[in-house]
């Protein structure tokens, strides 16, 4: 599961699988406001060249594609783009 729930929220879950599983849950980082804001400027600042962290480009069609190639390891990311066609 991921994303932000309100306070005094409970979350249901089948203990089994986290025990005989063994399964691991983690909390997840949340960032502020300002350091979205940080990330933004290096990026429009041309300090992160965020065209190195995408491997490919694909069409919307090819999504599955993408996801199967990026599960094999083939590649590392793939920015989706609708306006692509096949």
């Amino acid at each position: 599961m991921f994303g932000g729930l309100p306070s005094g929220s409970i979350v249901q879950m089948d203990a089994t699988k986290v025990h005989y599983g063994e399964l691991k849950i983690y909390g997840v980082f949340h960032s502020t406001p300002q350091d979205v804001y940080t990330a933004y400027r290096l990026i429009c600042d041309g300090v992160i060249n965020t065209q190195a962290l995408i491997t490919c480009e694909l069409p919307l069609e090819r999504l599955e594609d993408a996801l199967l190639r990026m599960k094999e390891g083939e590649i590392i990311k793939a920015a989706i783009c609708p306006e692509l066609t096949i």
